[in-house]
This record gives C-alpha cells, sequence and structure tokens, in this order.
C-alpha cells in the first residue's frame, strides 16, 4: 500500500496539509519517497500528567506536536526518526 501513494497526489497533499499546520515553527515534510501513514489524537503519558496530543505517522518518521484549536495549528513539533533512535525538537 505504502509503494501505491508514494509519487500519489492524495500524499502530496496530504502531506502539505500536515506542513500547514506546524507553520513556521515546523521542519519540511515533503520529503520525496514519505508517505503519511495514518494521523490522529493520541494521550501521551507525561511524568505530571497525561497530555492529549496530535500524532502524524510517516513511513519514515513520527510526528506530533500541542493541538491548538482555535486557530487549527499545531506547536512545539517533535520528530522521532523510525530509522534511528534519535527525538529532535523544534519551537
Amino acid at each position: 500500500m505504502v509503494d501505491k501513494l508514494v509519487n500519489s497526489e492524495a500524499n502530496t497533499r496530504r502531506i502539505a496539509m500536515v506542513e500547514s499546520c506546524f507553520g513556521s515553527s515546523g521542519q519540511p515534510l515533503g520529503v520525496p519517497g514519505r508517505v503519511l501513514v495514518g494521523e490522529g489524537v493520541l494521550t501521551k503519558m507525561c511524568r505530571k500528567k497525561p497530555k492529549t496530543r496530535q500524532f502524524f505517522l510517516f513511513n519514515d518518521i513520527l510526528v506530533y506536536g500541542n493541538i491548538i484549536i482555535n486557530k487549527k495549528k499545531i506547536q512545539q513539533a517533535t520528530y522521532h526518526s523510525t530509522r534511528r533512535s534519535q527525538i529532535r525538537k523544534f519551537r
């Protein structure tokens, strides 16, 4: 399934929409060969209390951030590579 979506127009539009949610605070997500596999709201278990986050699962990275409902923006994106065990935070 992922192979069929790699160069599809629908995949490109979905990735552009996710990229626009992060605004200028995020890094470019439109990388050749990248596919948006799934997205949704999950509860991240943090030290003090559980926190709701918007998650985007790509074929090579996992991206999540805080949800701002009024502006439909997501702030403080965190990128986790599925190929390397490395977490990077952007504000």
